[in-house]
């Protein structure tokens, strides 16, 4: 089976609209997701940025962040650094997390990886019944 060039064109084969959730602080990616209380949600269809809305989590317990993130419909979750509790979390609840994005604007960012110019460290999956890591 052919590897897929990049995590965006995989997912683009199974759901042609996605949610992405970036950590935010100050106009820019927070690097800490676990500590994050502010997203910037970009809803993506067909490889086009189709919705963008920044959300405030400070109400939610971060034990409760991965449920607070898929009530708002989050698909995928791009971030700098995650805690491997954290990512348990976030694959139970369908939310794939790409991993070592790096800092910067979550709009930019977000369209360097519809464009697949975004280099992640890897991701962790819940489209299969293992969670795996591959490098890109």
């Amino acid at each position: 089976m052919e590897r897929a060039s990049s995590p965006l064109h995989f997912f683009s084969r199974i759901i042609m609209k996605r949610i992405f959730a970036l950590p935010q602080e100050n106009l820019s990616t927070n690097e800490d997701f676990n500590k994050c209380s502010t997203f910037r949600i970009i809803a993506v269809e067909n490889k086009v940025i189709t919705g963008m809305l920044e959300l405030s989590a400070s109400s939610a317990d971060p034990a409760n962040l991965p449920e607070w993130l898929g009530s708002h419909g989050v698909t995928d979750v791009l971030a700098t650094d995650i805690d491997i509790t954290m990512i348990q979390q976030l694959t139970s609840g369908n939310i794939n997390a790409f991993l070592c994005v790096p800092a910067g604007d979550p709009l930019d960012l977000m369209q360097q990886f519809i464009d697949n110019r975004l280099s992640t460290l890897g991701y962790v999956c819940n489209q299969r019944a293992h969670h795996f890591f591959e490098q890109y």
